[in-house]
């Protein structure tokens, strides 16, 4: 470049000065999960190549990744690191403090000079939660005709991944059909430790797990076997067949319950009862009658009986 004044005098020419005919790299953005890999003290982010539109733009040169260290407010964050392959799109940070949250900043830079910083990125420093213990049955009812519920409870998850427990999640797979499905959704009610369980078709089969929720869901528990019914009724009084009576033995019988909670009946458990002493069982089986041998002529006895399902074991019958 040079000068021309009004007497027509010209100036030296000035320095050369280079300008490429080029724009600034585009600004980064990211998929839509920008963190690949994330664990107890890294994570690793991810991010779109910018496409060079070749009429103005010109090759990325590297890429700036920029940081809160884990307490910087936004405007304020400091370089981390120079990712200096141009088609690069993914950098590791490591050293991270457990359960802190870290923010990032993208900037590509080429030849011109460097782009506009991304969007602010953010993530904790952790890991899933660890799978629960098995849930157990606290309780188990038949509701109606052909439904019933129960009660499932779980503990509390020790190994949270570094950051507070959400909450928790329990499925229910019908074993007949193979179908899971969501029954309970405990999404930010971490205190929350049991929950009922309603509509389970009677007299089915189910297997419960149980997941743990922090900022992911944890994986599944081992299952539970829930039988959709309850505890069988009482059986009716027992009473002393007719003619059975001998100087050692007696032959008792009894009437099945008016309700089997929903699942056959399995066993019925006979005892003698006697005081301050534990229970002496005289029948477990299927039948409704049985004969009680080794009788002492002239003493008095006492009998109750109890029958079973899958769920468990009934309340005793009146005393015979």
């Amino acid at each position: 470049m040079l000068a021309k004044n009004e007497y027509a005098i010209t100036s030296l020419y000035s320095e050369i000065t280079e300008y490429i005919a080029a724009a600034l790299p585009s600004k980064i953005t990211f998929p839509p999960q920008p963190f690949s890999t994330v664990t107890l003290n890294s994570l690793e982010l991810n991010w779109n190549t910018p496409i060079i539109d070749s009429a103005t733009m010109i090759p990325i040169n590297y890429y700036k990744v920029y940081w809160d260290e884990g307490y910087r407010n936004s405007g304020d964050f400091v370089l981390y690191s120079l990712v200096t392959s141009y088609d690069q799109d993914f950098f590791t940070v490591s050293n991270l403090e457990t359960g802190k949250l870290y923010k990032f900043q993208i900037s590509a830079v080429n030849d011109v000079g460097e782009g506009l910083l991304s969007d602010e990125i953010s993530h904790y420093a952790m890991t899933k939660p660890s799978a629960p213990q098995t849930p157990y049955i606290i309780t188990s009812i038949k509701t109606g005709t052909d439904t019933s519920s129960a009660t499932i409870g779980w503990y509390a998850v020790i190994e949270t991944g570094g950051v507070p427990l959400t909450g928790y999640k329990l499925y229910a797979k019908l074993l007949a059909t193979g179908v899971e499905t969501l029954v309970y959704d405990g999404t930010d009610k971490p205190e929350i430790l049991s929950t009922v369980v309603e509509n389970l078709v009677l007299n089915q089969d189910y297997d419960m797990y149980l997941t743990a929720l922090n900022i992911y869901e944890g994986p599944k528990s081992l299952p539970v076997r829930v039988r959709a019914a309850g505890l069988p009724q009482a059986p009716g009084p027992i009473l002393l067949i007719s003619d059975s009576r001998t100087g050692t033995s007696i032959g008792l019988e009894w009437t099945p319950p008016a309700s089997d909670g929903g699942s056959p009946i399995l066993a019925y458990n006979l005892v003698m009862v006697t005081e301050n002493q534990a229970d002496k069982v005289i029948y477990y089986g299927t039948s409704l009658s049985t004969k009680v041998a080794g009788l002492q002529s002239g003493e008095l006895y006492r009998f109750r009986v109890q029958c079973t399902n899958v769920v468990g074991k009934g309340p005793w019958s009146s005393i015979y």
